[in-house]
């Protein structure tokens, strides 16, 4: 699932600095210092929160992105992002219904579209794997049919020796 990526739209010149150099943290102190003068500024929380991702804070991430959906909860790219941290965390129908928020409040997001299609794909890959998992019969149809479906997640090749033709199962 890919999380909205970081805009130059509002950011700063002195966050936008430390960004380009890789200094996230350092961004992070400097928007907290920013956030105490202008609360509310949505753009600065949500580079914030973006950066939180770079660093692997998904705690603080989504403390983050709640904040963000309390004070402004007409934005659905927060919850595209709050999506983004639940599949990284194997939470499909948690963010299953993040996409479904976002798309709610904006039925033309389409990255959040298209990964909503990718939760889909997982959830049904799982459903796949728990009845192969729960029965004698079909249980090799159901694991092929979760493999298929976890193929098409997988990038495609654009060489001159790529197939055009799916892989069977």
């Amino acid at each position: 699932i890919e999380p909205d990526p970081v805009t130059k739209n509002a950011v700063p010149s002195d966050v936008e600095k430390f960004v380009k150099a890789r200094k996230y943290q350092d961004a992070i102190d400097l928007i907290d210092a920013k956030l105490k003068k202008t609360p509310k500024n949505v753009q600065l929380r949500y580079v914030k929160a973006r950066l939180q991702i770079e660093l692997r804070d998904f705690d603080g991430a989504k403390k983050t992105l709640i904040e963000i959906t309390q004070q402004f909860p007409e934005l659905p790219e927060p919850y595209n992002n709050l999506a983004a941290i639940a599949a990284n965390q194997n939470r499909w129908i948690e963010a299953r219904d993040f996409l479904e928020l976002a798309l709610k409040l904006r039925p033309s997001y389409s990255i959040a579209a298209a990964n909503l299609g990718e939760v889909y794909v997982r959830l049904g890959a799982k459903a796949y794997e728990d009845a192969a998992a729960n029965t004698q019969l079909n249980q090799r149809l159901y694991a092929n049919r979760a493999k298929y479906l976890l193929n098409l997640l997988k990038p495609q090749s654009r060489g001159p020796n790529a197939s055009n033709t799916p892989s069977t199962p």
